[in-house]
């Protein structure tokens, strides 16, 4: 089987960064991997389609705009004409699937298959001078854009906890504009490389995540393969993985209706009290983490299976 992968693999997003870790574990069941249409049986594209494609096609859908903005709509249209244009579409989670197909108002052939990391690439660790270890990591950037990620609100609740237990510290990998306030057990990692955040997330108990809302956040399926207790809201995609990965979802939100006219990415307000108490749960009882169902090798698997299935 040969598969176009019409994605450019050196780019930095998440989506190369995925497809780099997809290419190896296709290649070991059999399939051919390039980045060409010559003598491809399908093709597999992210989000939209871009140029020519063989006959039979395979969308992956990252997501959609949820704002209701006039660049956000014109890019929601283009993935909606190319889910039409699909013979399959993978979407990252079940909440995914409702809320796309539900604001679109399509039924395509579609499945749920969710991103992946490999837990050998979290084998290498660095030593805690600390009992208990908490990390948070994400592409935070900085003003409002990135709101949605809450990052402002889990530095409160750190303060709250480092100030209640003396045993923890919290690692906070990813560029931000917010202030340093030089909190010993605070810790401000700032951009990582891909090496060196993994064996932050080697060292974590904790994986803290409170992202408002999420289709299947790369960040915390690494966080799982390396170990982490993963904490997050009980909504939206991401909460899927953490069910599964044995993790602790908390009731801090609402659910989201299938809209895309929301008028902010600033999140509600919530109250912290069910974080500092899952916080204690996580630190203070021994959890198993699961990682199978983001493992790459079983993501791959997936992937495989619907290629047979568009080819058949």
């Amino acid at each position: 089987m040969k598969i176009y992968f019409q994605y450019d693999p050196d780019n930095k997003t998440g989506k190369g960064k995925f497809l780099n870790r997809l290419k190896p574990e296709l290649e070991k069941l059999g399939c051919k991997i390039q980045y060409d249409l010559n003598g491809a049986d399908i093709t597999l594209g992210v989000t939209r389609w871009r140029g020519d494609t063989t006959k039979k096609r395979v969308l992956r859908i990252d997501g959609i705009h949820l704002l209701n903005d006039k660049h956000h709509v014109w890019n929601n249209q283009r993935i909606k004409k190319a889910i039409r244009k699909s013979d399959a579409v993978i979407y990252q989670s079940k909440w995914a699937k409702y809320m796309i197909n539900n604001i679109f108002k399509i039924d395509p052939v579609c499945y749920t298959i969710y991103n992946g990391a490999d837990p050998e690439d979290y084998k290498e660790t660095i030593k805690s001078p600390y009992p208990k270890n908490v990390v948070l990591s994400s592409k935070w950037k900085a003003g409002d854009d990135r709101r949605m990620k809450r990052l402002r609100e889990m530095y409160e609740i750190a303060k709250i906890c480092v100030e209640k237990r003396s045993d923890v510290c919290f690692w906070i990998a990813g560029f931000t504009d917010m202030k340093d306030e030089k909190i010993e057990r605070i810790k401000w990692l700032g951009l990582l490389e891909d090496s060196d955040l993994r064996k932050y997330l080697s060292m974590g108990d904790v994986y803290l995540h409170l992202t408002w809302w999420s289709w299947c956040d790369n960040s915390l399926v690494e966080a799982i393969c390396a170990g982490c207790v993963p904490i997050g809201n009980d909504i939206c995609g991401n909460y899927e993985m953490i069910k599964e990965a044995g993790g602790i979802g908390v009731a801090i939100d609402k659910p989201l209706k299938p809209r895309a006219d929301y008028s902010s990415n600033k999140p509600p307000k919530f109250d912290h009290a069910p974080v500092l108490t899952a916080l204690d749960d996580a630190l203070d009882n021994k959890r198993i983490v699961n990682c199978e169902h983001v493992h790459i090798k079983n993501i791959a698997k997936q992937y495989y299976e619907v290629f047979k299935s568009v080819l058949n």
